[in-house]
């Protein structure tokens, strides 16, 4: 028989609750049945169909948010219930997120949820009489997947080539993808005035802009950088914010004149080499490549 998972709360306050497995209770909170929302993240499959058509056709899905709902037991002797209860409650809140944490074997993942209602608090009133409440949590984790640990590979030029050479570098990931949908590189560049990098944005394979072929080593040539310029790219194509931003808010995008980062890594993609390269440099400067890896699940589904 296999061990309990340990599953850890970290509250929006930073507290940190155990609620399962090994040390589970010694914040006097432990985690109870009827679990719900925390397992495959919701998908709503999108089809169509005309009016002589038999049946219908796919035409693609919608990742939904996740409603979770779990209970928990706060059990507090010696009139310690009221301060834990409240400890465990001063964690939550409706617009900032806490962090829950599932650890399994070789895996820990997280999901960030928040509040989607007020927690039902079985006999409340009791709570002081009995030192034990049971609560049942409502929360909504707007992002419905898990995520591990982010995995981050840099690189740095050993040349300076501020007079016009062209420094090339080779970042080598051993298992780019592992998960069963594809994922967006990020990265980060250092700030360098008058730099100017190129970066991968290799296809795949992907066709969806018929040029699975011509993109296969595609690059791009970014802007010159200006004096403090550090970058953050977040090539997700359903990214909240610009594709490119700097630290100083130098809307570095309208530089880009239209050009945009377009393929995720696809599903299962091994061994990977990215090849950079930067010019304008001093010896030192670099860049990182960051890969979030998320998953339907809080274990398994590793390819």
């Amino acid at each position: 028989m296999g061990s309990a998972p340990i599953v850890e709360l970290e509250g929006v306050n930073g507290q940190r609750f155990t609620l399962s497995g090994p040390g589970a209770g010694d914040e006097g909170v432990t985690l109870k049945t009827d679990i719900q929302g925390l397992y495959d993240a919701p998908v709503k499959p999108l089809y169509t169909s005309h009016a002589n058509e038999k049946g219908s056709t796919y035409r693609g899905k919608r990742e939904l948010q996740r409603d979770i709902k779990f209970g928990v037991g706060v059990l507090g002797a010696n009139g310690a219930w009221e301060d834990l209860d409240s400890d465990w409650r001063l964690a939550f809140d409706y617009g900032r997120t806490a962090r829950l944490w599932v650890e399994h074997n070789n895996s820990r993942r997280y999901i960030d949820i928040a509040l989607s209602r007020e927690p039902e608090v079985t006999d409340p009133f009791k709570g002081h009489a009995n030192g034990y409440t049971y609560i049942t949590m409502h929360c909504v984790a707007a992002d419905p997947y898990w995520y591990d640990k982010v995995d981050t590979f840099p690189w740095a030029s050993t040349i300076d080539t501020t007079g016009g050479s062209t420094a090339n570098g080779t970042i080598v990931v051993p298992f780019a993808n592992p998960t069963p949908a594809p994922i967006w590189a990020q990265w980060v560049v250092q700030a360098a005035t008058n730099a100017r990098w190129a970066i991968p944005d290799y296809s795949f394979g992907d066709d969806r802009y018929r040029r699975a072929a011509a993109d296969a080593n595609r690059r791009i040539v970014m802007p010159k950088l200006l004096a403090a310029e550090h970058l953050y790219i977040n090539t997700d194509e359903a990214a909240k914010h610009e594709q490119v931003r700097s630290n100083i808010d130098t809307q570095i995008y309208l530089r880009m004149n239209g050009t945009q980062f377009l393929y995720p890594i696809k599903a299962g993609q091994k061994r990977t080499e990215f090849n950079v390269s930067v010019t304008g440099a001093p010896a030192g400067v670099g860049i990182q490549l960051r890969l979030i890896r998320p998953y339907s699940r809080p274990w398994g589904l590793r390819l």
